[in-house]
């Protein structure tokens, strides 16, 4: 083998031993995780919401311009549907509520009887609630979320359809009132999306009088201190 080939062989073989120590040196690849994501479990922003439920009606007691006596009275249990928008900042919450609830009928007897097999005296009521209403929430376990709140705010009370035994067959105009109203609110909500949650809640609400209009025997109805106990689920939905 001539000299040039021998030069250029160990030339070759000395490339190929430092490749190799350069590849040996060499730190490994460095690979950064992306960072987790936080779950924000008191998360800030605005929302909206909707409700159904079912409101369980009371009433204490009623009186009339002609003076009946009234007994054996009830109000009709009502289904309710509401919408609404709030923030929450933190573990505070506040929203504005509007709720309908469909047409109640409250009856009673009076005495001495009017006539056999009719109540005495009845009306027919709609209701519109709508509440400024707080919140504050207790702390996230399992996902579950319970919080406790108020509101205050107005109910519209749509009085139809005085029925009065004295005068069988006609029934009074409508009648319109707004009184003042209050809640106290309990509840628990559920995430079960990025931005949506599932609440559950129970709330008590003071509603104020239904007054009648007056019929052509000049009487007129009041139903008082009408006050409900709600139980209601919904879903809220975060705008951001």
């Amino acid at each position: 083998m001539s000299r040039l080939s021998i030069f250029v062989l160990v030339g070759a073989a000395a490339s190929v031993v430092a490749v190799a120590a350069h590849a040996a040196d060499a730190p490994e690849p460095f690979f950064t995780p992306a960072p987790a994501i936080p779950v924000q479990e008191f998360a800030s922003g605005w929302y909206i919401r909707g409700d159904i439920g079912y409101r369980l009606n009371e009433a204490d007691g009623a009186s009339n311009l002609l003076g009946y006596a009234t007994s054996n009275a009830s109000i009709d249990n009502t289904a309710v549907f509401g919408i609404g928008g709030g923030y929450k900042a933190g573990w505070f919450r506040a929203d504005v509520t509007i709720d309908y609830s469909g047409r109640a009928t409250w009856k009673a007897d009076v005495l001495p009887a009017l006539a056999a097999g009719q109540p005495g005296i009845s009306t027919k009521a709609e209701m519109i609630t709508t509440l400024a209403n707080m919140y504050v929430d207790l702390g996230t376990w399992w996902g579950f979320t319970p919080y406790v709140g108020a509101g205050v705010g107005a109910a519209y009370m749509r009085s139809m359809e005085l029925y009065d035994a004295a005068i069988p067959g006609e029934a009074a105009h409508r009648n319109d009132k707004w009184n003042f109203a209050w809640a106290a609110i309990g509840g628990v909500s559920y995430r079960i999306g990025a931005n949506l949650l599932v609440d559950a809640s129970y709330r008590w609400l003071e509603l104020g009088d239904i007054v009648s209009s007056v019929n052509s025997a000049g009487n007129q109805l009041t139903v008082k201190d009408v006050t409900a106990h709600e139980f209601r689920v919904g879903l809220r939905y975060n705008l951001d």
